[in-house]
């Protein structure tokens, strides 16, 4: 007799756990935490948003890429996978501003208006976000802003548990 067949079958044995939860085609999401329905139509921005995305970032669950390119218009969302870019006509192009923190980032609200062309970000963890802006010195050529420190006020929001 086989030891297997002495011990119990547990919940996590069942076969509707060991499916994968559904997910949303358009956000890749979990359907419970999907904000599709939020995204009632395309944005038409000016600007050209350039992502330079870690390869690690496309196996993510939560990603927001996928949201991106929901929300704006095919042409105005490039996507670019890997952690050296070279021959990207708008990252080497005085065009182009790089948002990345740093002591030289100017707030983003101090740009001109239509003055540059493509924003390029970077899609990582920060230390993969650091790694990829120190492999690609194109980048360090670029002006560098931030989002502006009245933006950057998160609030965390916690839920109590009533019944404990």
């Amino acid at each position: 007799m086989d030891l297997r067949d002495e011990l119990p079958v547990f919940a996590y044995d069942s076969e509707e756990l060991r499916t994968k939860r559904s997910t949303c085609l358009i956000c890749a999401r979990p359907k419970t935490v999907c904000v599709c329905h939020a995204l009632t139509e395309k944005q038409n921005i000016q600007m050209k948003i350039v992502v330079l995305q870690h390869p690690a970032e496309q196996n993510r669950q939560l990603r927001t890429v996928p949201l991106l390119q929901a929300g704006v218009s095919d042409e105005k969302c490039v996507v670019h996978v890997g952690k050296r870019f070279k021959n990207i006509p708008e990252v080497n192009s005085l065009d182009s501003i790089l948002l990345f923190p740093g002591n030289d980032a100017v707030d983003c609200n101090e740009i001109e208006p239509g003055r540059y062309k493509n924003l390029i970000c970077i899609d990582g963890t920060w230390p993969q976000a650091r790694c990829i802006f120190w492999r690609n010195p194109e980048l360090h050529k670029l002006q560098k802003v931030m989002l502006s420190e009245k933006r950057k006020k998160y609030r965390l929001r916690l839920c109590v548990d009533t019944t404990a």
